[in-house]
């Protein structure tokens, strides 16, 4: 039995990722600017303890983020 969480293999710390979404068919995830700026602070609110982002793209129907996680995080 393998006791990975129900989504998957936990982040490993000192490993790089590339995370991303997109939203379902035709739909924006972003309409506009303020969106856009929205979301990127909640990210960096929600992350900054614990990975480093070395790169992303928002596009209005998806996005993309280069991380890498800290060595001394262990939220998986």
């Amino acid at each position: 039995m393998n006791s990975y969480p129900k989504y998957g293999k936990p982040f490993e710390p000192g490993k790089f990722y590339h995370i991303y979404n997109r939203a379902v068919g035709n739909e924006r995830l972003f309409e506009s600017r303020e969106n856009f700026l929205f979301f990127l602070k909640k990210y960096q609110k929600y992350t900054i303890d614990h990975i480093s982002t070395y790169s992303y793209c928002l596009l209005e129907n998806h996005f993309h983020f280069l991380i890498k996680v800290h060595e001394s995080s262990n939220d998986g």
